[in-house]
């Protein structure tokens, strides 16, 4: 993958009762799509979440955008509940099929929820809960 915003934000997660708050650095990648069928008309995009060692990913598959934009993501968070609303820079070459990553750097122990939001939606599109050990 490549790093696009390597460092794009820096939030406060509570740790276990007791503990102070554990600062949450989550960054923001962009890669070629890869579960994706390019033989369907219309493929679906699909979010997914991995451990990529001490981090946690999450990504959307099958985002179709012009090759030359970024993505420039911004977050909320409210303990380990994490809101992602998904932007990109506009661009003009044709369309690729990109899939957005955000990474949560040394993610802390817990039970984790992303609300992934699209552009221009007020809802979230997704949600995904993984735990991390």
């Amino acid at each position: 993958m490549t790093r696009h915003g390597a460092w794009v934000g820096l939030l406060v997660v509570a740790g276990a009762a007791g503990c102070a708050p554990v600062p949450l650095e989550i960054a923001s990648e962009v890669a070629g799509c890869t579960d994706v069928d390019f033989s369907d008309p219309e493929p679906v995009a699909s979010l997914a979440h991995a451990m990529d060692g001490a981090d946690a990913l999450v990504w959307l598959d099958g985002v179709w955008v012009p090759g030359d934009s970024d993505f420039e993501p911004s977050f909320s968070v409210d303990g380990t509940a994490i809101d992602a609303q998904e932007a990109w820079t506009p661009g003009a070459e044709a369309d690729t099929c990109r899939r957005p990553t955000l990474r949560i750097v040394s993610a802390p122990p817990g039970d984790y929820e992303l609300r992934w939001t699209r552009p221009g939606d007020a809802l979230a599109w997704d949600t995904v809960g993984f735990s991390v050990d």
